[in-house]
C-alpha cells in the first residue's frame, strides 16, 4: 500500500519536500481548511517512482494559496495532481501548479487538474498551471476548471422533492468525494471527511 500523508494548510506560509525513491509510492493530501500558503514539491527521484497529489481547499473567508511542483528526475515515474477548491462569501484561492520533466526522466507520465467551485458571486479563484518538459518520450497532461453547481442537476433533485438547500449540500458533496475516495485508509478518510462536514457547516 502506498504511503499516506496528511498535511495541513496553516496561517503561516510553509513549505514541505517529498522525495520518492525507485518503486516507492507515496499518497500526498494537502487540507485546506482555512486560511494560509503551502508550498510543496515533490522530487520523483528513482525509476518507476509514483506519487498521487491530492488537495481540497474550503474557503469561507480570506485567502488560500497552493503552491506545487511535481519533480520527474528518473524514468518511469509518475505524478497525479487533483486539487479542488469550495468557496463561499469572499473567500479566494490562488494555485500555481508547476510540472517539471527533466531530461533524465523518459517514459515519465504527469497529470495535473484543479477543479474549483463557486458558491458566491463575490468569490474568486486565480489558477495558473504551467509545465516544463525537457524529454519528449513522456505523457503529460493538465486541465482547469471553474463554475457554480449546475443548475439543471440541481434542479432535478428539487424536483424529486429534496430541499434546495439539502439538494446543495450533496452536491458539494459530491464535489469534493472524487477526492477523499482516493484516500485508501478508511478511517482516515472518515475522519478527513468528518473535518470538511464540520467546516462547511
Amino acid at each position: 500500500m502506498p504511503k499516506l500523508i496528511i498535511d495541513h494548510l496553516n496561517k503561516k506560509k510553509s513549505k514541505r519536500t517529498l522525495t520518492i525513491g525507485k518503486g516507492e509510492s507515496l499518497i500526498y493530501l494537502l487540507l485546506g481548511l482555512q486560511p494560509g500558503y503551502k508550498e510543496v514539491t515533490v522530487n520523483l527521484k528513482g525509476r518507476g517512482a509514483r506519487a498521487q497529489i491530492l488537495g481540497l481547499f474550503i474557503g469561507k473567508h480570506g485567502l488560500g494559496q497552493i503552491k506545487t511542483i511535481q519533480r520527474h528526475l528518473a524514468p518511469d515515474t509518475t505524478s497525479d495532481l487533483l486539487i479542488k477548491s469550495v468557496l463561499f462569501n469572499e473567500a479566494s484561492y490562488d494555485f500555481h501548479g508547476l510540472i517539471r520533466i527533466d531530461r533524465s526522466a523518459p517514459g515519465a507520465w504527469a497529470n495535473q487538474r484543479n477543479d474549483n467551485l463557486l458558491l458566491c458571486e463575490k468569490a474568486k479563484v486565480n489558477t495558473r498551471p504551467e509545465l516544463e518538459i525537457l524529454n519528449d518520450d513522456v505523457k503529460c497532461t493538465h486541465g482547469v476548471t471553474s463554475g457554480k453547481l449546475n443548475e439543471e442537476q440541481l434542479f432535478y433533485l428539487t424536483s424529486r422533492g429534496i430541499p434546495k438547500i439539502k439538494a446543495e449540500q450533496l452536491m458539494i458533496e459530491g464535489f469534493v468525494s472524487e477526492v477523499l475516495n482516493k484516500v485508501p485508509d478508511a478511517k482516515k478518510r472518515n475522519l478527513v471527511e468528518s473535518l470538511i462536514k464540520e467546516t462547511m457547516n
